[in-house]
C-alpha cells in the first residue's frame, strides 16, 4: 500500500502537465491503426495515443516521435507520429525519451509527408505527457527511461533494506 502510494505520489510529481484535472480528458487511448483507418477524420482533433517515446537531435534541434514500437521510431514509416513541443512542457520532453508514453493533443495530418511513409502526421498542441507503464519491474527491460528510473530510485530510498526488492518480485507483473 505504502509502495503504491508513493509510485503514484512519484509520478504525480514528475507528470508535466499544465491541470492534472483534465487527465486524457476522457479520450479514449487510439492505436496507430485506428489513426491509420480513419486518418482525416482526426485532423485537428484531440487524440489520446500510448506509445514509444523517441527523440533525435537535427540540424541543431531536436525531434521527437511517438511510434508503435521502439524499432520503427528508427526509420521513416507510417507507425510514426511526430510530436511538437510545448513551452509549457519544455526540457521535461527529454525526462520521456526512450520511454512507453501516453501522449494527448491536437493531431494534424501530415498528408504530404504520409504520402512519403515518413510519418502519419503530428501531434501540434501537446496537452499531456505521460508515462504508460503498468509493470513495476519495468527498469529490468527498459533502463533507458529516465522518468522511470527517476520515479524507482525516489521510492527505493524510503525502504528499508531488501523490502523494495521483495515488493519488486512480488507484484512483476
Amino acid at each position: 500500500m505504502r509502495f503504491t502510494f508513493l509510485v503514484l505520489l512519484s509520478i504525480a510529481l514528475l507528470k508535466p502537465t499544465a491541470s492534472t484535472a483534465d487527465i486524457g480528458k476522457g479520450i479514449p487511448i487510439m492505436s496507430f491503426y485506428e489513426l491509420q483507418e480513419a486518418i482525416d477524420d482526426y485532423d485537428m482533433s484531440e487524440v489520446n495515443m500510448a506509445g514509444y517515446f523517441f527523440g533525435f537531435s537535427y540540424g541543431g534541434g531536436k525531434e521527437y516521435y511517438l511510434c508503435i514500437s521502439q524499432e520503427a521510431c528508427l526509420y521513416a514509416s507510417n507507425q510514426r507520429v511526430r510530436v511538437g513541443s510545448n513551452k509549457e512542457l519544455g526540457p521535461s520532453f527529454e525526462h520521456y525519451v526512450d520511454c512507453h508514453v501516453i501522449v494527448t493533443g491536437k493531431f494534424k495530418t501530415g498528408r504530404n509527408l504520409r504520402e512519403m511513409g515518413r510519418v502519419l502526421g503530428e501531434i501540434v498542441e501537446v496537452h499531456q505527457l505521460s508515462l504508460s507503464v503498468s509493470r513495476l519491474d519495468y527498469s529490468s527491460f527498459n533502463s533507458r527511461c529516465k522518468a522511470w528510473n527517476n520515479i524507482e530510485s525516489s521510492t527505493r530510498e524510503n525502504f528499508p533494506d531488501g523490502e523494495f526488492e521483495k515488493m519488486m518480485s512480488d507484484r512483476a507483473y
